[in-house]
């Protein structure tokens, strides 16, 4: 069965999750989570810090050798807010693409949100708790999710810039 992996890259955390896909599911095969704090003075100054750059570029080294290790198929890698907002978000996705032969997609606040629900919902898709209207919220790093569900089916979501 092949791996695939996904990367999330958020304002303050860079995830990794391995898996294949079986029985309907996600079979985690390997988890890595690191603090880099990329976003770190976005909203200030409008920039990524080089450090924090520098800091994540490690970490998306480290992991793209733990994707090869693994022998995954495909990669997805993601970003959020910190890359939706920063002015200089494509000189750290140029970085990543040459470094470490990560391509980067930048999604919407809308996108993420979308995302969210489908993992919560993917999450509770053999229980009756679903069946009652939910409120979701994803508060991250530098932008919060919402989501409003009934039957398991969003009725709104959206995004706004605070984290």
């Amino acid at each position: 069965m092949p791996f695939f992996a996904a990367i999330d890259i958020g304002t303050n955390t860079i995830r990794l999750l391995i898996g294949n896909v079986g029985d309907n599911r996600i079979n985690d095969v390997l988890y890595e989570r690191r603090i880099t704090r990329l976003g770190e003075g976005v909203n200030q100054f409008g920039n990524l810090r080089d450090e924090n750059i520098k800091a994540s570029l490690s970490v998306l080294r480290e992991f793209s050798l733990l994707i090869q290790r693994e022998g995954v198929k495909t990669t997805r890698a993601i970003a959020t807010s910190a890359l939706r907002e920063a002015n200089n978000a494509n000189i750290f996705i140029e970085k990543v693409l040459f470094d470490t032969g990560i391509s980067i997609e930048v999604i919407s606040g809308e996108k993420e949100a979308e995302l969210t629900m489908k993992g919560i919902l993917l999450s509770f898709s053999n229980s009756s708790i679903m069946t009652y209207p939910s409120f979701i919220f994803d508060i991250g790093g530098g932008s919060t999710e919402w989501i409003l569900c009934r039957d398991m089916h969003p009725v709104g979501m959206g995004s706004i810039p605070i984290g």
